[in-house]
C-alpha cells in the first residue's frame, strides 16, 4: 500500500477532506499536522505529538512548502501530492 504526503496551505481544505482523500487513496490511516523535527528529517511529528513510526499506507496532511513536502516524501519513500491536484482527482474519479 503506497503512503500519500498530501501538501497545502494552512486552511485550504486538507483535513475537512481528509475521509474523503482516504478513501480515494485506499489509505489505512490519516496523519494530520505532519512536520520533520529536525533539519535531517529522521524524526517527524504532528500538531499532537510524535508521529506514528508506522506510515506505510497513510496519508499524511501537511502544511509544509513543495519543496521541502518532496524532500520528506522521498525520505519516507512517499507519493508526494498537492492539495488542489487531489481534488481535481477525487472530484472526476
Amino acid at each position: 500500500m503506497k503512503t500519500i504526503l498530501l501538501h497545502g496551505p494552512a486552511g485550504c481544505g486538507k483535513t475537512y477532506n481528509a475521509t474523503a482523500l482516504k478513501l480515494h487513496y485506499g489509505a489505512r490511516i490519516i496523519v494530520d499536522g505532519f512536520y520533520p523535527e529536525t533539519n535531517r528529517m529522521t524524526r517527524f511529528r504532528t500538531d499532537n505529538g510524535p508521529a506514528p513510526k508506522e506510515l506505510d499506507g497513510a496519508l499524511i496532511l501537511t502544511n509544509l512548502p513543495q519543496r521541502v513536502a518532496k524532500k520528506v516524501a522521498k525520505r519516507i519513500n512517499a507519493d508526494c501530492v498537492a492539495f488542489a491536484d487531489a481534488m481535481v482527482e477525487i472530484t472526476h474519479a
